[in-house]
């Protein structure tokens, strides 16, 4: 995983509970990285999940909603730091160019990352389901990704989710 998912946790966590709070998440794991991330490292998906769960433990926050959370939270920083993505104007043409568009470009700045897929289906012209596919199976984290980019735009929709083994759907009913 990249360096910069690393940076953004340590920026929620540091702001939400203190330095400490995260000094001390840090130093309670054994981490290969001892805790020192670049944005453009490239680090294991173990030791965010080590860091996660130590957080949710310390905190008695759920898994899920503490990867929800990070997701909401992620989405502001992506925003502020990656303006030109966000011109489109609503949140299904954005929500479009995330793998055809923003996933290539990724890749671009950082040729080693390994970014989710997205596949996009209209079962009606109100409805667009994208199903996310990624071992990592981080899918609390693109819901929260996905529900931060529906309020940032005008139009309402809801979100409804299923997850399976390998994927994720959410299916999004625009308004």
């Amino acid at each position: 995983m990249k360096g910069i998912v690393f940076n953004m946790l340590n920026e929620m966590v540091e702001g939400v509970f203190g330095f400490e709070f995260w000094d001390e998440v840090i130093t309670e794991n054994d981490l290969e990285s001892e805790g020192i991330y670049t944005s453009a490292g490239t680090y294991s998906d173990e030791e965010i999940l080590q860091l996660v769960s130590t957080i949710s433990e310390k905190k008695s926050i759920p898994i899920p909603d503490l990867l929800y959370q990070f997701g909401l939270f992620s989405f502001d920083y992506f925003k502020n730091n990656y303006e030109h993505f966000f011109k489109q104007d609503s949140s299904k043409k954005f929500l479009e160019s995330v793998d055809p568009i923003i996933h290539v470009e990724v890749k671009k700045l950082y040729p080693s990352a390994f970014v989710p897929e997205f596949q996009y289906q209209y079962p009606d012209s109100k409805t667009m389901v994208m199903t996310y596919t990624s071992p990592r199976k981080l899918f609390d984290y693109a819901h929260g990704l996905i529900d931060a980019t529906i309020k940032h735009f005008p139009q309402e929709a809801n979100v409804e989710r299923k997850d399976e083994e390998n994927c994720c759907h959410f299916h999004i009913r625009y308004h």
